[in-house]
């Protein structure tokens, strides 16, 4: 088996070299041998990149915003040094201003740099791996080459959190950044190393991740129609309360700016919504199919389109979407593995279904906060109603239909009926 360490490695350079008519070896190549950094080098400078890459994109849109609103250069970028940390879960703790709610918009593209970096070094490594041998362990390979990029990230994240910030801080932010490290380089290893680890996986249990990312998908489609069906019902409010801000062009532009930055918030405080369990809008407060207790709200445009009052019983229509979520998850699972017999279709399709849940409720949990102390202390989702009810929902919905499936397949392959599906 080959070493994963490319230290001992060479990238090959041709060099072609033309010779008169008259030499026996008119065209002649070499090879010469050319060193390339270790795969820990290459894997710790990712990480350290994607870390500055990220402070130095919201540092730049800070200084964009202190300097429309007059600001001074320290300022902005104490500022954007905060909202770095804060959209990795660190919170933003500036002058008297404490605020833990993450822009999950921001964490997404931090995510998204972090994930590009480890994937250009994994794709080297693996090349190069496979090059010297075509059995090469590419996923211990890809475990190494994540590992390293995570560590150097948390590091570097996790100390810039303990010096500019309170202790408190730093524990948030480590915790944090190494959630959001570990999703964000081993996905980003396994795409650049071109390595499917479900290959030793049961033939169960492989279509399982990818039902659970339709079922997601349908839960964050839900919540979009949800804020789409509120903001066009409370229009009227909503640009009543842009005009009360009295915003100039800049400020307009901040205030959106900082709405987008916390659209995929909303997103999930919808899915919470659609799912029954609800969610917050600070202290005392609910927002949920059966109604709504709001009580003062900031003066945030967006926040006009929430309903407020009892809800009649149509609102509870908002709840075929999570077993609607369930159901695609087995149809589409049930449709690609035409093989699996009753038993095991239920047990694949719930298991799809509760790791879709599991999923969006890991996710909700990370878009709740503080939007500052007192009355707006725990904005966001109801996560322990959330608990016990989704990931149950979507697992047993999508457990039943696969087990009816399964059941039908089987009467029609017993009475010699062709079996209508065809998977891949």
């Amino acid at each position: 088996m080959a070493s994963l360490n490319p230290s001992s490695r060479r990238d090959s350079r041709v060099r072609l070299e033309i010779h008169g008519t008259d030499d026996p070896d008119a065209l002649d190549t070499t090879v010469e041998d050319e060193p390339t950094l270790p795969w820990w080098a290459s894997s710790a400078l990712a990480g350290v990149g994607a870390a500055l890459f990220g402070w130095v994109l919201l540092t730049g849109l800070a200084l964009i915003g202190w300097g429309a609103a007059a600001g001074s250069l320290g300022g902005a970028v104490r500022g954007g040094t905060q909202i770095w940390l804060l959209a990795q879960g660190g919170g933003l703790f500036l002058d008297q201003t404490s605020w833990t709610l993450p822009p999950l918009a921001l964490t997404l593209l931090l995510g998204v740099g972090l994930a590009l970096l480890t994937a250009w070094v994994a794709r080297a490594e693996a090349a190069a791996a496979r090059a010297e041998d075509p059995d090469a362990d590419i996923g211990r390979l890809v475990r190494n080459v994540a590992g390293l990029t995570w560590l150097s990230y948390v590091t570097v994240v996790t100390v810039v959190a303990t010096i500019v910030g309170p202790p408190s801080q730093g524990a948030r932010t480590l915790v944090g950044s190494a959630l959001l490290g570990a999703v964000a380089t081993y996905l980003g290893a396994l795409r650049g190393a071109r390595h499917d680890p479900r290959g030793s996986w049961p033939d169960w249990l492989r279509p399982v991740p990818r039902a659970a990312a339709y079922a997601s998908a349908v839960l964050l489609a839900g919540g979009a129609a949800l804020w789409v069906f509120w903001l066009i019902r409370g229009f009227g409010q909503v640009s009543a309360l842009n005009g009360d801000l009295e915003l100039g062009i800049w400020p307009a532009i901040l205030v959106l700016g900082a709405e987008l930055a916390y659209l995929p918030n909303l997103l999930l405080w919808g899915v919470a919504y659609v799912s029954g369990a609800g969610f917050r809008i600070g202290t005392d407060t609910v927002v949920a199919v059966t109604g709504s207790n709001l009580g003062a709200l900031p003066a945030i445009p967006v926040l006009g389109a929430l309903p407020n009052g009892t809800a009649g019983w149509p609102n509870l229509g908002w709840f075929a979407i999570p077993v609607l979520a369930g159901v695609v998850a087995a149809v589409w699972l049930m449709r690609s593995q035409p093989w699996l017999r009753a038993e095991t279709a239920a047990l694949s399709c719930g298991a799809a279904g509760l790791l879709a849940g599991l999923v969006v409720l890991l996710a909700c949990a990370l878009a709740t906060g503080d939007l500052g102390t007192g009355r707006l202390a725990g904005v966001g989702a109801r996560i322990p109603q959330v608990a016990m009810i989704l990931p149950p929902l979507l697992g047993l919905t999508a457990a039943l239909v696969g087990l009816v499936w399964g059941v039908l397949r089987a009467r029609r392959a017993a009475d010699g009926l062709p079996v209508l599906e065809s998977g891949r």
